[in-house]
């Protein structure tokens, strides 16, 4: 899920870097935010981890999950 977060900066511009203008569009913000706050509650909120049959993350889990998938920025 993180690896198609990132990606989405990629798919902007075949031609350009994808870190060019990042904070120029709200609206991908806003659905970057959303997405990630919609992950973060299956992972951390008891009702949704049995649910999905999920495991809380720690933070140094989620910043290894954060590095990793910003390499495909690099990548492409």
């Amino acid at each position: 899920m993180m690896f198609q977060l990132f990606n989405v900066f990629n798919a902007r511009s075949d031609e350009r870097n994808a870190l060019r203008a990042i904070f120029h569009n709200r609206w991908l913000w806003s659905a970057l935010g959303l997405s990630l706050g919609l992950h973060a509650a299956v992972i951390h909120v008891p009702f949704l981890q049995s649910a999905f049959s999920t495991v809380a993350m720690s933070l140094r889990d989620w910043l290894c999950c954060a590095a990793v998938a910003s390499s495909v920025l690099l990548a492409s």
